[in-house]
């Protein structure tokens, strides 16, 4: 079939997986491959840039376009689970046989059902596809654009989306790799911390409703006993496992309680020794506040 009719079957079965082939224009194929219908970069057609993974492939498609004709595409079958995709790809790819083990036709380095789903990359493969993304929409910023309209025309597959990626975060040893990601990347960049808060506190005041909806919503997941008990249960596991940040944590919050103290009771001299008539932020508030509040009395 042609590209423009495998995009019409692709959007009918959004959201399933699929095994297809890459066929020659007498129909013939020479890889076979699998996705998943409705993706942000459909597999299918993903193969005319260069694959440095797999040259093979991408000096037939090349030749195929040198010689004025196009890629002609199968979709084999539509499944909903993907480990039975992933059979099938391995069952096609053993039919075919593979050039590169002189066992048959197909460009596929590999047996296949390995694909890229739960991939683990490393903390240098993180940085380079982030300095990727970034330079990407740094180029082409109407490319946000687009992404935003696509996620509000597409709102049940957006949902869907961050079921599965909440799944996936919350269990356990991810949530342990996240945290040790996040303070050791706050340790080496305190002004993004800051930052953060700064922004932070400014969403707040600006969305009230917003955020008194986001409190709502969280006290209502976290207010049951089940949740609750996850919850001690991970902090007590995590604060046996680091003894170390612990410590340091406990010495900081004293600190902090100190210099907090300090500066609400400078706070309060001046607005006794000065007469001033002004609104005194509760003694419970953070640091911050306070620090605020002495640079609005300057």
């Amino acid at each position: 079939m042609t590209e423009k009719e495998a995009k019409a079957l692709l959007k009918q079965n959004s959201g399933r997986f699929y095994v297809y082939e890459l066929c020659y224009p007498t129909g013939e194929p020479f890889y076979v491959g699998k996705g998943r219908a409705g993706s942000r970069v459909e597999r299918l057609f993903s193969h005319g840039k260069p694959d440095k993974h797999n040259p093979l492939k991408s000096n037939i498609v090349k030749k195929i376009a040198r010689n004025n004709n196009k890629v002609r595409y199968k979709v084999c079958e539509f499944l909903d689970e993907e480990k039975d995709a992933f059979t099938l790809e391995v069952e096609l790819i053993a039919k075919y046989g593979r050039r590169n083990s002189g066992t048959g036709i197909l460009s596929n380095y590999t047996s296949g059902g390995e694909g890229c789903t739960g991939a683990i990359h490393t903390a240098k493969m993180r940085a380079a596809i982030s300095l990727r993304t970034k330079k990407y929409y740094e180029d082409k910023p109407e490319m946000v654009m687009l992404l935003d309209e696509w996620n509000k025309s597409h709102p049940e597959e957006v949902v869907e989306r961050q079921k599965k990626s909440n799944i996936t975060n919350r269990l356990d040893e991810n949530r342990a790799a996240t945290s040790k990601r996040r303070i050791l990347f706050f340790k080496n960049n305190p002004e993004e911390l800051t930052r953060m808060a700064i922004r932070t506190r400014e969403w707040i005041k600006n969305n009230p409703e917003k955020d008194a909806a986001k409190r709502a919503k969280i006290k209502a997941i976290q207010g049951t006993s089940e949740a609750r008990k996850k919850q001690s249960e991970r902090v007590k596991r995590w604060n046996k496992e680091n003894p170390k940040v612990v410590a340091e944590m406990k010495a900081k919050v004293l600190i902090t309680r100190a210099n907090k103290t300090t500066i609400r009771l400078r706070c309060l001299d001046f607005v006794k020794d000065n007469a001033i008539v002004t609104a005194v932020p509760d003694g419970r508030k953070a640091i911050s506040i306070w620090k605020e509040f002495e640079l609005s009395l300057a």
